[in-house]
């Protein structure tokens, strides 16, 4: 099932204008695609949800390192800093 969402998703995402993050119809939810490895960058996460359909994601919060990867997800529920 996770291989047809990163299709969907590659194909919605291969045909906009423009970079990431791609917007949708539905109100509050954009799709990140990265097509190489991206380097940390610090910032105020807020409240999201987010779903890794290819590849993997490390996330750093605190002194607390978390590493999902397709099929997982990332619930944050307050702002929170991170890496």
């Amino acid at each position: 099932m996770i291989e047809k969402l990163a299709a969907a998703l590659w194909a919605y995402t291969d045909h906009q204008i423009g970079e990431s993050p791609y917007y949708t119809a539905i109100e509050g939810v954009g799709i990140l695609r990265s097509d190489d490895p991206t380097p940390p960058v610090y910032r105020l996460m807020q409240p999201a949800i987010c779903i890794v359909a290819q590849g993997a994601k490390k996330a750093i919060f605190g002194c607390e390192e978390l590493r999902y990867q397709a099929g997982q997800a990332l619930v944050v529920g307050v702002d929170t800093p991170s890496v």
